[in-house]
């Protein structure tokens, strides 16, 4: 699942940077949120909503579940 913001921001043709920007946080903060890394502030999570016209709601950012990456496959041990 992508996170809301994300797509949102593609959508509207903005770069991370330039959305950090209006969103009034650093780039590498939008991009660990919109990564599942950590979540938004309290703060934040309401700017997102404005941000988005109602689009994305404070509830959308809280039950966000990132996807989880895909198992590495495991190293055979070379045999003695």
């Amino acid at each position: 699942m992508e996170h809301p913001v994300r797509l949102l921001r593609r959508e509207r043709g903005l770069t991370l940077e330039r959305a950090a920007e209006q969103l009034g946080v650093s780039k590498g903060n939008l991009s660990r949120i919109e990564g599942g890394v950590h979540g938004a502030s309290d703060d934040l999570k309401r700017r997102i909503a404005e941000w988005s016209d109602g689009q994305i709601t404070p509830n959308d950012l809280v039950n966000f579940v990132p996807d989880k990456p895909a198992s590495a496959p495991a190293v055979a041990e070379a045999a003695s």
